[in-house]
């Protein structure tokens, strides 16, 4: 199966799926992947968009058994400080 390794470990991704959230987020996923995989990952991932969070068998990105794919999903959310950003 693909590895799953956390962008930030003080933020759990699961912990900031399951948290109300007041507002838009943005999803970023990092994949590592080994670079004689690389072709494969990009038809895998043309193929699996929808269900990439599914443990669902039929994701093709949880075949990847040898450590050649490493996911770290993270959600990230707007935040305003002052005098350095805000809202306009």
């Amino acid at each position: 199966m693909a590895k799953f390794v956390e962008m930030d470990e003080r933020t759990k991704f699961k912990d900031q799926t399951e948290e109300k959230i007041g507002g838009p987020v943005i999803l970023i996923n990092k994949f590592n992947v080994h670079p004689d995989k690389v072709q494969q990952f990009l038809n895998d991932w043309a193929e699996v968009n929808k269900i990439l969070f599914s443990s669902e068998p039929q994701s093709r990105l949880l075949k990847y058994d040898d450590n050649s794919l490493v996911i770290s999903p993270h959600l990230f959310k707007k935040v305003a400080v002052p005098g350095i950003c805000s809202d306009f």
